[in-house]
């Protein structure tokens, strides 16, 4: 099937033999339009003609099927266009949290290499420099700078911001015979409210008869959602619609302006364009307006397309890229088609890959590819969400305001009508599973620093035992996946039902698996995993396991959910228990006076930032440090006054 589905997925993508393309420094173009959902676009199979500039860029490029976006809002999702990380990596997640100074933005290692880099946008949570997103632009300019009169706030639209990135390309061209620019622009022409330029207005649709709402009333769209409680009547959300399509149309006129303004310049060609989108919108897709924290592919189901410099040939023209590609991707693609090479330390840190391998080879890279998870995340005013798309399944995860799990199949569900959550247990566990091991739990919650000071290797396994529901969010940061004598395991934890029984030898005989209740579920027995000292237990369980080399160090981050009940923590190394004064118990280091170990939500088990390994008392070369931090570790910022009108305008601060 899957070899099959390789080939299919080849078929549609124009695949070819690999290629060897030089890299060189090129032209670098990124337009993103914000609030744009891939659906609404000509070339994504849209009835109206919203996108002709975008239709004949597509043309001339590459045109992914299937981009995610990294979050459902703006300073996350483009936090990880701009830096390669998931949002729980790069923090900027929250209105009044700003990008920490440690991670590297894309515009760094451009201007390192000789770029000369410029940014134009309109939205604030970008375009304030308080936010953290300035870093490698030699120019940066917010959207209400452009103006005569700064003072007196405003929000540029795209075309204004076309012109100001074609002068400074102007400006900077002039400066030298090499043309190593890269110029951001950010546009939120489609982001509410909705205000299409006069002679767009009526472009896709006439005014609403008296008596119905005005244009200016549905530029926003949750007031609107709030006067028909009873449902929202076709033809208003079909005017609502009219304006969010008219905005499109103006932001995608002002990229044809400035394709057709490259093109003068002499460096279209030579150009690499990159046009993105930070998140969708809702129209009562699924009971909301809006770009929500629902996480449904009408908000984080972007588009993507690529136009790489004419050097590379006619297979990167005119191209449609099936398998799903990421946000995060498009950092490494463009630093891969520039010849721009970073540190392998800052490499290793990326959640994205360069797209470019696979476009250039139908074979091992492609399939390497399909294989890529595509995680997206929101962490925004008291909801926690997570979802994950691998193959044709899209699997959401909620920690808060609820805690559910919701599971699609898109290929025949494609607008996420039917959750088989309940009808696929198996496979619900196996993408819990995955989105544990690529999404890493922001540090909420409990965290388990595993340290070896000893001369010889020491074999860990670690299980927790508890009543309830589930165990959310355990998920191990840079710990090994490793089998015990050899017998490989499905990763280096899990979660489902345990049964433990002793042995006449003195050990224990472990079975563990998934399944939706413990008579119907599949256990293994591990031969291998002879533990000393274990209980016999028969019900739910986590289990993790890690080989310590001398010196090194694991950490496991978890959260028990409000369902998890005497939720218990046992150790073992090389087969027999961790002595309980191993443990220790938050920032003053407490030594544990029993074993299993009962995790409680202690104050004394909190700490601003993770367990310093050399504080551990000397006398202690093997010991396990539980410590409780969730603070997700933010950077809070005052807004400025521009930027906090900015963001009123485009309404995340209110009346």
């Amino acid at each position: 099937m899957r070899s099959l589905l390789l080939a299919l997925l080849c078929a549609n993508c124009g695949g070819t033999a690999a290629v060897q393309v030089d890299r060189e420094p090129t032209p670098v173009i990124l337009f993103l339009v914000d609030t744009l959902r891939a659906d609404h676009l000509g070339c994504y199979g849209y009835d109206e003609n919203t996108s002709p500039a975008l239709d004949a860029l597509a043309a001339d490029g590459v045109l992914f099927k299937k981009c995610q976006a990294q979050s459902s809002w703006t300073k996350p999702a483009t936090a990880s266009i701009l830096t390669g990380l998931l949002p729980s990596v790069h923090n900027a997640v929250h209105k009044v949290s700003a990008l920490p100074t440690e991670h590297m933005l894309l515009a760094e290692p451009l201007l390192r290499a000789g770029y000369r880099t410029g940014a134009f946008g309109s939205n604030g949570f970008i375009f304030g420099p308080e936010h953290g997103f300035t870093r490698g632009f030699e120019t940066f300019r917010s959207g209400h700078e452009l103006f005569e009169d700064p003072s007196h706030f405003q929000i540029a639209d795209a075309e204004m911001l076309v012109d100001a990135g074609l002068d400074w390309l102007d400006t900077e061209l002039s400066k030298s015979d090499d043309e190593q620019v890269f110029l951001y622009v950010h546009a939120v022409d489609p982001h509410d409210p909705y205000a299409p330029p006069g002679d767009l207005v009526d472009k896709f649709g006439a005014q609403l008869p008296d008596g119905l709402p005005t244009d200016a009333e549905l530029s926003r769209p949750a007031p609107i959602l709030a006067r028909y409680p009873g449902g929202v009547p076709d033809q208003v959300l079909g005017r609502m619609v009219n304006l969010y399509d008219a905005e499109i149309f103006a932001a995608d006129r002002a990229l044809g302006r400035l394709v057709e303004g490259l093109k003068q310049r002499g460096i279209y060609d030579k150009a690499m364009i990159v046009f993105v989108a930070d998140h969708g919108e809702e129209f009562l897709d699924h009971g909301g307006v809006g770009h929500n924290p629902k996480l449904f592919q009408e908000v984080i189901h972007v588009p993507l397309v690529i136009k790489f410099p004419q050097q590379f040939g006619s297979q990167f023209q005119n191209r449609r890229f099936v398998p799903t590609v990421r946000q995060v991707d498009v950092l490494p693609t463009i630093l891969d088609v520039a010849g721009v090479e970073l540190a392998p330390e800052r490499h290793s840190q990326l959640a994205g890959l360069s797209i470019l391998e696979a476009l250039s080879d139908s074979g091992d890279a492609l399939e390497d590819w399909l294989l890529e998870p595509a995680v997206t995340e929101v962490d925004y005013e008291g909801v926690y969400r997570k979802s994950l798309i691998q193959g044709q399944y899209k699997y959401i995860r909620s920690w808060a305001p609820d805690q559910s799990e919701q599971l699609y199949d898109l290929d025949e569900d494609p607008l996420e009508k039917r959750n088989l959550a309940g009808e696929e247990e198996q496979l619900l566990a196996q993408l819990r599973m995955d989105l544990g091991r690529v999404a890493a739990v922001g540090q909420r919650g409990f965290g388990l620093t595993l340290s070896n000071g000893m001369s010889e290797t020491v074999q860990i396994t670690g299980l927790f035992t508890y009543e309830g529901e589930a165990f959310d969010g355990l998920d191990p940061k840079h710990m090994e996946i490793d089998g015990h004598g050899g017998r490989a395991v499905d990763g280096p934890l899990g979660q489902g039902w345990v049964q433990i029984e002793e042995l006449p030898t003195g050990g224990s005989q472990v079975r563990y698996g998934m399944g939706p209740t413990l008579e119907q579920a599949d256990l293994q027995v591990s031969a291998e995993l002879n533990l000393k000292g274990a209980k016999n237990y028969s019900g739910r369980g986590a289990w993790f396991f890690t080989v310590l080399e001398p010196g090194d160090r694991d950490d496991v981050l978890f959260a028990p959910s409000k369902g998890s009940l005497q939720p218990e923590l046992q150790l073992w190394a090389n087969g027999l228990p961790v002595p309980p004064e191993y443990f220790l118990l938050g920032p003053e280091m407490l030594r544990a006076d029993s074993s299993p170990l009962l995790i409680q939500a202690d104050a004394n088990l909190e700490m601003g930032t993770e367990p310093d390994t050399r504080a551990a008392p000397k006398e202690l070369p093997l010991f396990a440090w539980l410590w409780k931090n969730v603070d997700p570790g933010t950077i809070e910022i005052e807004l400025s006054p521009a930027a906090e009108a900015n963001l009123r305008a485009l309404g995340y601060l209110g009346d």
